[in-house]
């Protein structure tokens, strides 16, 4: 069977230094390296003929009615500093790009908040799920729109975007965004103490979904190479998904409802609790789960 080996240059920074290679990632047909220039990690399957296809990608979002409206619960939750931003800074109407759009909820999140959003999603699943859950009808590719934006959100994206084709994507992302425009989003961050400890256990390290692994470093080396300029890059939180779950992809009961009260209060809200201040103090150390970037176009 053949081998794919690690490109000549690192995709991000485009070192030709060494590489080293992460054996302790190793899993699903897979070799993980990261560059000792920058710290990109990517993931290497192989058998070189084998690819990730995301045409009936999005399966975990098919659920009830009640996961769906706990799901724009939080969305609006965990949106309301990008709204401030935005509306703070491009007005009421902006103009926003939701690249990577999902089931659509951050884009029906925004369209209640007042602005006007273009979502962009490759997977037919969840543009189904979306226009039929949701109403929301989302594009299937950047050539689909027309104009610019104030801002582009891209959550939960890069991970998944095969590392020979990041710079042609940012390129396309940036030509669609406004000069003094943001973009604005989150990966997950390979130096986590989650990874760190849980190493290929841990649900992010998922190839082929998940082929590219950001570090703080090789996150900004990669954006301010495309004129665009650090307003904020940190990173936050702690999971439990990588000690409590049987296997990397079944929830563990910490991220279930609890069963009853007795679980509620003496383990569940307890062992959240832990973790949420982990994930504080993490924060300040760059070694949370995810990192989260705002950059501005000049």
């Amino acid at each position: 069977m053949p081998v794919a080996k690690y490109p000549a240059s690192c995709p991000v920074c485009r070192a030709t230094t060494s590489h080293e290679t992460l054996a302790r990632l190793a899993v699903d047909g897979h070799s993980f390296s990261r560059c000792t220039s920058c710290g990109l990690v990517i993931a290497i399957p192989d058998d070189v003929n084998g690819h990730a296809d995301y045409s009936g990608y999005g399966e975990y979002l098919v659920g009830s009615l009640t996961t769906q409206q706990d799901t724009i619960r939080y969305t609006q939750r965990s949106s309301r500093d990008f709204v401030r931003y935005v509306r703070t800074g491009y007005g009421t109407r902006a103009r926003i790009l939701d690249f990577g759009a999902g089931g659509g909820f951050f884009v029906k999140a925004m369209r209640d908040a007042g602005f006007v959003v273009d979502g962009v999603e490759i997977s037919d699943k969840l543009i189904e799920y979306s226009e039929t859950t949701l109403g929301v009808r989302l594009h299937r590719g950047l050539g689909e729109l027309e104009g610019t934006y104030d801002a582009v959100h891209i959550a939960q994206v890069l991970e998944h975007v095969p590392p020979d084709a990041l710079h042609a994507l940012l390129q396309a992302l940036v030509h669609r965004l406004r000069i003094g425009g943001v973009i604005w989003g989150s990966t997950p961050n390979i130096e986590s103490l989650n990874i760190r400890l849980s190493g290929k256990r841990d649900p992010v390290i998922a190839p082929p979904e998940h082929c590219t692994y950001f570090s703080c470093t090789s996150l900004d080396r990669f954006l301010s190479g495309h004129g665009l300029a650090k307003q904020r890059l940190f990173t936050s939180g702690m999971s439990s998904n990588s000690f409590l779950r049987r296997d990397r992809f079944t929830p563990s009961f910490l991220e279930k409802r609890p069963a009853t009260s007795a679980q509620k209060w003496l383990l569940t809200y307890p062992l959240r609790g832990a973790f949420k201040s982990a994930g504080w103090a993490l924060s300040f150390t760059l070694n949370g789960y995810q990192i989260h970037f705002r950059y501005l176009r000049v």
